[in-house]
């Protein structure tokens, strides 16, 4: 497919129309549509999205930049769809303003018809595989079996026209599946299957844990999971205590411990510059004290480990790859990343799941398609040199890219957050009050909510297995006898921003508190005139303006 795009066409001549979308036509061979973005804006960036309202949601690739742009689309579904194509500029990613459509009047209905889709070849080998890809966590020692994360968004009212669709079904009401070139599945797993996980071998010993050590970002996945574990009753709560955690937050209902510990990679220094007594401003205001960030990670890592009979069953760890080749060099693979492997014990025989920052909701895979080959090349090269079967690094990029529109802002501003994760009453695909065997939805993403189901499946099992050992150990709802019991050590404030290895907890037992506990603050300090002065090493937006981050001495 990519070999028909590597030649660039001639420019188009400018016309009187300014930026303008169309659709060139369909290729029967390859099963997808062709469209062109004519006369794009170069300090922009596009987005083309096709919905069917409660049916399918996805996106079409950037095959080819230049002018036109071009994207390819391949339906599976015999459906009228609307294509929305949405104008991105950098400069105000992250404004109150709705993001700007090119379509006029914003909607192109196209209308594909079950003829077409049934002489794709692509459609019928899928139909094959849907019935007999084995879930993705079966697959031990294939390293880079989630490095390809790609497929297609089925909604509710789709459900009963697909194979099997029910049996992954999340809450919403939506359906992740997998495209010939992923070939496994996620499985889902219940709120009640979260309360029914036996006990460990010993009587009372925790069974199963999952540790989330990432961004605020990643904190969505941590939320995800606590939703589907608590019900309503411990919940209610749950925004104020551990929605917004800078810290370390975590909870244990029956025999699933689950583990939150903020983690801001990018604040890794480089090995040579460890121990600097240096300072760090985002704009105006000191984000970072001192260069001791890289080695409190190492012993954040060996706290985890500390204790075998509590070792996690599964990682989600958060790295800064996303950085390799900007001007600046952030990123250190050896020290940020290898050496964190090289530091598993030998006789831990979990799932540590890498995720970088291209897991995002604002930059959501919109490069074109050589930019997506050579990040999924990379990150399995990087696999390679790691060399440890235990080991999984997430295609971020792919996943982020198809559910662009639904960001925690809501459809009206694409690819406006990083976050994935809201409550419930802004998505508009999931009702207030949706519940789950009675377990009403605080978090409504769909995103975090199929990594969380992949991190559980990778800590229960396959599915199948997990209900069979529930039956035989009688363990069905045991969770729901226990108390909920809660630890966290969470900052007031995001900035400065700390790393405490071993932190002081406040723990408690019962249902969510109201408010969070803080156990540590701080002021935040102004940067100092003569930092301020200083030419910025680096920017990048952020969800409100941009950030100019200077690295300064003490004086």
């Amino acid at each position: 497919l990519l070999s028909r795009f590597n030649d660039p066409k001639s420019s188009h001549p400018r016309s009187a129309l300014g930026t303008h979308f169309r659709v060139t036509g369909w290729n029967a061979d390859e099963g997808f549509f062709e469209m062109e973005i004519i006369q794009p804006k170069d300090d922009c960036q596009y987005s083309v999205t096709i919905v069917s309202t409660n049916k399918y949601s996805g996106v079409a690739q950037l095959m080819q930049v230049g002018d036109p742009l071009v994207y390819v689309w391949r339906p599976i579904f015999p459906l009228d769809y609307e294509i929305l194509v949405h104008e991105l500029n950098p400069k105000k990613k992250g404004g109150a303003d709705p993001t700007t459509m090119i379509v006029s009047p914003g909607i192109l209905p196209i209308s594909v018809s079950e003829e077409l889709i049934m002489g794709s070849q692509y459609v019928t080998l899928l139909n094959k595989m849907w019935d007999e890809a084995p879930p993705c966590q079966t697959l031990w020692g294939k390293m880079d079996a989630i490095s390809t994360w790609d497929g297609f968004w089925v909604g509710p009212d789709l459900v009963t026209v697909a194979t099997n669709l029910e049996n992954n079904m999340l809450r919403t009401g939506w359906t992740f599946l997998p495209s010939l070139e992923m070939n496994c599945h996620i499985e889902t797993f219940s709120s009640n299957d979260l309360l029914s996980i036996p006990a460990g071998p010993d009587n009372g010993k925790l069974e199963k844990s999952i540790y989330v050590i990432g961004t605020s970002v990643m904190r969505g996945v941590f939320l995800a999971l606590a939703d589907l574990l608590l019900p309503g009753s411990d919940k209610a709560s749950m925004t104020g205590t551990i929605g917004r955690c800078w810290g370390r937050a975590e909870i244990q209902k029956g025999n699933l411990k689950l583990l939150y510990q903020d983690f801001r990679y990018e604040l890794l220094e480089q090995p040579d510059k460890v121990g600097l007594n240096t300072y760090q401003c985002h704009n105006n205001k000191v984000v970072k004290e001192g260069s001791e960030f890289l080695p409190k990670a190492y012993q954040v890592w060996e706290e985890v480990f500390h204790h075998e009979n509590h070792w996690p069953d599964v990682i989600f760890f958060g790295v800064g790859f996303e950085n390799y080749k900007k001007d600046v060099v952030l990123y250190d693979f050896a020290s940020h990343t290898l050496e964190f492997v090289k530091r598993l014990p030998p006789a831990w025989n979990g799932t540590l799941i890498i995720s970088d920052g291209q897991f995002s909701g604002s930059l959501s895979g919109l490069g074109d398609i050589q930019r997506y080959t050579t990040y999924r090349s990379d990150i399995r090269s990087l696999l390679d040199t790691m060399d440890d079967p235990r080991v999984r690094w997430m295609d971020g990029m792919g996943l982020s890219k198809e559910m662009r529109m639904y960001t925690e802002v809501g459809p009206s501003r694409v690819a406006g957050s990083a976050h994935f994760h809201s409550k419930c009453r802004n998505r508009a695909y999931s009702p207030d009050g949706k519940t789950d065997g009675g377990h009403m939805m605080m978090y409504c993403s769909n995103i975090t909510e199929v990594t969380a189901q992949m991190l559980l499946g990778h800590a229960l099992g396959p599915k199948e297995a997990f209900q069979e050992q529930v039956q035989k150990s009688r363990s069905h709802n045991i969770g729901l006898r226990k108390q909920l019991e809660t630890c966290t050590a969470c900052p007031a404030k995001l900035m400065p921003i700390h790393l405490i290895p071993y932190p002081e907890k406040e723990c408690y037992s019962g249902p969510l508190h109201p408010q969070k506990k803080e156990t540590y603050t701080e002021p935040v300090k102004e940067c100092p005139e003569s930092c301020l002065k200083r030419e910025a090493d680096r920017s990048f937006p952020s969800q409100s303006d941009m950030v100019y981050v200077r690295e300064c001495p003490y004086d």
